[in-house]
């Protein structure tokens, strides 16, 4: 995992047209919501090193997070209708995109060499504005004709990785696409999933 590539060998790939290293937790450590939760404070917009978009929100994983004023449509649910959202994580030098779920402690869920993680650290939060960006059908990781993707992480190595959303055992769950990962990666139910066609955000 120190090398900043990923390893697909045991990511599960999913064919489908529909639209504890360094601290990593599995994601079976997670918690239901608690009335424990700290209150955010005024969010506030910034810019996200490196590589990341100039409009996120940096939240501790303890926070709630903030009003639909604030973070746009949420872009899923779960299975319980808790909001679903797009974040992104800082480890080992890259920024990698995830999905915040609003009904667990810590909220974060990301993946990582196969595996679905736990994030129960400081993340950036991405609010969704439906007048400027739309979520566009895409596969294997080409950009689609004529789009400009919004801004979203980095490997450790620099390649560049975005915002995306699949089908994943019939739920739309965020995760991350790039060009170099052949399709896009989704953090579901402890693993990895691999998606070949999909969504992802692109400016309007």
């Amino acid at each position: 995992m120190g090398t900043g590539v990923h390893d697909h060998k045991s990511t599960r790939t999913v064919h489908s047209h529909n639209h504890h290293k360094n601290g990593l937790r599995p994601s079976s450590d997670s918690k239901m919501k608690s009335s424990s939760r700290a209150s955010s404070p005024h969010p506030v917009l910034q810019a996200v090193a490196p590589g990341g978009p100039a409009h996120a929100i940096k939240l501790a994983s303890n926070q709630t997070i903030p009003p639909q004023s604030v973070t746009g449509w949420p872009p899923c649910t779960d299975v319980a209708g808790e909001r679903v959202f797009l974040g992104l994580v800082p480890f080992e030098g890259g920024l990698h995109p995830c999905k915040v779920v609003e009904g667990f402690i810590p909220p974060v869920r990301w993946s990582y060499g196969g595996k679905e993680y736990l994030w129960d650290k400081d993340y950036f939060l991405v609010p969704f504005d439906g007048s400027r960006m739309e979520w566009v059908s895409a596969s294997h990781g080409v950009t689609p004709v004529g789009r400009r993707l919004v801004e979203g992480g980095v490997e450790p190595a620099g390649e560049r990785l975005y915002h995306a959303i699949g089908m994943v055992d019939g739920h739309r769950v965020p995760g991350k696409a790039a060009a170099h990962l052949n399709g896009a990666l989704f953090p579901y139910a402890g693993e990895e999933v691999l998606v070949e066609y999909y969504e992802v955000l692109c400016w309007r």
